[in-house]
């Protein structure tokens, strides 16, 4: 299984993730962390002009992973996940490795949300 994991600074996890630096890709195996990669959010560098891109929207950056964690979300991104069936996790569990360990084992802490319209 793959997790990716909204981040600033490769350790712990964001709530910003449309405009995170990127993501850590972590591969599961029966509850253990097999490998840890970063990926940079190409999607927000091509925003602000940093690098060109042809990714149409952020959720194709992590289409190969099952799951995404963050401390939030919009709506409209989730929808993106969605239809690449990425299953959002939004957490209240600030250490990546933490959640994902958390996430592997079952025993992942959700945030109470609230959907805006």
């Amino acid at each position: 299984m793959k997790i990716a994991i909204a981040t600033e600074d490769k350790i712990k996890v964001t709530g910003n993730v449309e405009n995170c630096v990127g993501f850590l890709i972590f591969e599961i195996e029966n509850g253990q962390i097999i490998s840890k990669k970063f990926r940079e959010n190409y999607f927000a560098a091509s925003k602000s002009n940093k690098k060109k891109s042809e990714i149409k929207c952020l959720a194709e950056e992590i289409k190969d992973c099952q799951y995404l964690v963050s401390l939030g979300i919009s709506w409209k991104f989730e929808e993106d996940c969605n239809d690449y069936e990425i299953k959002v996790i939004v957490t209240d569990e600030l250490i990546a490795e933490t959640a994902v360990i958390n996430l592997a084992n079952g025993i992942h802490r959700k945030k109470n949300r609230t959907k805006i319209k």
